[in-house]
């Protein structure tokens, strides 16, 4: 082999490697078509809006009762938090979980641990709500949209 040959080789060589060393990774934190209680989640049929939110929740505070008419995925960057449903049934998330939020049912949170973050997508629709807070005035209704 000759030198240039030789030369030009090794920086090929070398160039790979610093790119492999760059490579992007993907990850999938969280893949499904049912929320983390099983129940199914649907998708707006009109004028789609993706809404993004970093939420801090403080060690003991409450997320008051709500519910959430369109789908959400959520990542736990911090802390934990738990999760309760109307009828009881519950679940704790904790840091570098992600998971898929119930649609259409009343729950509140709880933060657990300080310094508690969450980053959550929602899949909205335009000009409506991505979260609807329990009627005070009408404790035992069921209708998320409100």
């Amino acid at each position: 082999m000759n030198f240039r040959l030789l030369f030009i080789f090794g920086i090929c060589v070398a160039t790979q490697a610093a790119l492999a060393s760059e490579e992007v990774a993907v990850e999938v934190l969280t893949k499904n078509s049912i929320s983390w209680d099983g129940s199914p989640v649907r998708y707006p049929k009109q004028g789609a809006e993706i809404t993004v939110m970093k939420i801090s929740v403080p060690d003991g505070a409450e997320i008051p009762l709500h519910c959430h008419p369109v789908p959400l995925a959520a990542y736990m960057l911090s802390g934990a938090i738990e999760v309760v449903k109307s009828s009881g049934e519950k679940r704790i998330f904790r840091q570098g979980e992600a998971f898929i939020e119930v649609m259409n049912q009343w729950h509140q949170g709880t933060g657990i641990g300080a310094g508690t973050e969450l980053v959550v997508f929602f899949a909205g629709q335009q000009n409506a709500p991505v979260a609807v807070k329990k009627n005070a005035t009408n404790p035992l209704s069921t209708d998320c949209n409100e």
